[in-house]
Formats: structure tokens, C-alpha cells, sequence
């Protein structure tokens, strides 16, 4: 019984065009969509306000994404910074201005202390979560939509 080769010999090259399906397969730059979510933890919104400004007018995806991560980071700053307020305010605050300082005052400061550092860090979480999420979105050049900031990044992009 006699074996076939391993390998079929290479049919002639041909003048007429790749059947449908088959051919190179077109890619899309995403880079500067993906930079805009990753610079995000570098640089805060300055990062997607830049990119957004350099992307050309005609790369959708990548404006898309960057006004959108660029929408992320200023909602994440809007939630942080009355937190963070809030945050400070039971540490050095009460005591300042003739809080209660007994055991009990302080055990309630540092409750709301606690309370508040928790909630910072599951909104740290969750933004670090839809970064990482948009990241691969725009690397697959998908038009991934946050709720809320979504339709707006689609519209302002």
C-alpha cells in the first residue's frame, strides 16, 4: 500500500481573485482606542482628551472609544471627589470644630471612616473593571456602549 505525501503540492497561482471568505484579512488599527482606557490609569482624562483630539475625523471606533473612556474618567472623578470629601471630613473634621471625641464619637468616626473607604474602593474596582473591559472592546474594534455615557460618547465622537 503505498502512502500518500505529507504535504499536497501547491496549486498554481491564478489571476482571478480569492473566493469570498478567503484572502487577507482586513485590520483595523485600534491602538489608540485601546491607549485611551490604559493611559486612563496614568494619566487620568488627559490621556483620552488627547487621543480624542489626535484620532483623524474619519476613524470612528478609536474616537469612539477614546471620548468614551475620556466620559469614564470624568464620572469617575465626579463619584471620587465628594467621596473623598466625605472621606476626610469624619477623620479631621469633627474633632476640629468640638465634635464629640468620647469613645463612642470616635467609634462612629472611624464606622464612617471605614464605610466610606469601602465604598471608595468598590468604585475603584468597578472602574478598574470597565477600563479593562473597553481596553479589550476597542482591541477587537467592537462599539461597546457603557450605560449612560455610551450614547453620549457616541453622539459627542
Amino acid at each position: 500500500m503505498q502512502q500518500a505525501p505529507p504535504f499536497a503540492p501547491m496549486p498554481p497561482p491564478s489571476a482571478q481573485p480569492p473566493p469570498p471568505g478567503w484572502g487577507p484579512i482586513p485590520v483595523r488599527d485600534t491602538t489608540l482606542g485601546v491607549l485611551a482606557y490604559v493611559l486612563t490609569f496614568v494619566a487620568g482624562w488627559l490621556a483620552p482628551l488627547v487621543i480624542f483630539l489626535v484620532a483623524k475625523k474619519e476613524d470612528k471606533i478609536n474616537r469612539f472609544h477614546a471620548m468614551q473612556a475620556l466620559l469614564l474618567s470624568i464620572a469617575q472623578f465626579i463619584l471620587f471627589f465628594p467621596l473623598m470629601m466625605l472621606w476626610f471630613f469624619p477623620l479631621f473634621g469633627l474633632p476640629t470644630f468640638g465634635g464629640d471625641v468620647s469613645p463612642a464619637g470616635l467609634g462612629a468616626m472611624i464606622g464612617v471612616f471605614m464605610a466610606f473607604m469601602a465604598a471608595a474602593c468598590g468604585l475603584g474596582v468597578l472602574f478598574l473593571v470597565l477600563n479593562i473591559v473597553g481596553a479589550v472592546k476597542a482591541s477587537r474594534a467592537e462599539m461597546w456602549k457603557l450605560p449612560l455615557i455610551g450614547a453620549m460618547a457616541e453622539r459627542w465622537s
